[in-house]
């Protein structure tokens, strides 16, 4: 699963603890895509004895991962599941991608299925003042059947460095 943070159309999409049913873990890698690009940074949250209709949430405060929270509902009891978050070096997809923020991997293991979920992230003020662009342009973009799809995003927090944004997730492969 591949996304990215962009403010046009565009291309794709560490160390710490998680929350929710058993959440934990976290670690720091370098490792590379099936397509080569390499994963600079990854925060790996494991869950256990997820329960149908509980609420859990993925949480980061890494700077390097532009990701700072996934909440989701597991839809069925299961045993344990794995959400991890790469940040990548460069695009991932031959697609071209535009002005992009950051390329993002979103990956689950594990039985669990997952609905509702959204994801929090955010977009550094000095990025998008170099960039010429109003906070509001800001996108999640998510590649599926070879393109990239705008998420519905809305912006949330504006704070002093960065403005943080807020969209509903299809579904994590």
């Amino acid at each position: 699963e591949s996304c990215s943070i962009c403010s046009t159309d565009c291309g794709s999409c560490s160390s710490g603890g998680g929350s929710g049913g058993g959440g934990g873990g976290g670690s720091t890698t370098t490792t590379t895509t099936a397509s080569g690009v390499e994963r600079t940074t990854t925060k790996t949250n494991f869950y256990s004895n997820l329960q149908a209709g509980t609420r859990y949430e993925f949480t980061s405060d890494n700077d390097n991962i532009q990701i700072s929270k996934i909440s989701f509902t597991a839809t069925t009891d299961s045993p344990s599941a794995q959400i991890s978050v790469s940040t990548l070096s460069a695009n991932p997809t031959s697609t071209e991608a535009g002005s992009t923020f950051a390329f993002l991997e979103i990956e689950q293991a594990g039985a669990a299925s997952l609905s509702s979920i959204t994801i929090d992230f955010f977009v550094t003020k000095a990025w998008l003042t170099q960039n010429n662009l109003d906070p509001t342009s800001v996108k999640l973009y998510r590649y599926v059947n070879n393109e990239w799809t705008a998420l519905n995003t809305k912006q949330g927090l504006e704070l002093e460095d960065r403005v943080v944004c807020r969209c509903p997730y299809l579904g994590i492969q």
